[in-house]
């Protein structure tokens, strides 16, 4: 499967079960994503910064600078599939 997809999504992740079904969901597709680390362990997920991009504090979350809304926030492991 081909995409159209020039900018890279951004992957908010930290490797776990729900972690990896999303990355190998974008590297069977071959969408262009790009790694962004949150440690659970120290407590990252609660950042302000974080809960901009998944109010509920769950991962994995993407942004899509090309969805049909301009930096759509997808949250949980279900949504992006």
């Amino acid at each position: 499967m081909s995409t159209t997809q020039t900018q890279p999504i951004e992957l908010y992740y930290w490797p776990t079960p729900n972690g990896f079904k999303i990355s190998i969901l974008l590297e069977e597709l071959g969408v262009p994503y790009t790694l962004k680390l949150v440690n659970i362990g120290k407590g990252e997920q609660f950042e302000p910064d974080f809960l901009k991009i998944a109010p509920n504090n769950r991962m994995p979350a993407i942004v899509d600078p090309e969805g049909p809304v301009a930096n759509q926030f997808l949250f949980s492991s279900l949504a992006p599939l």
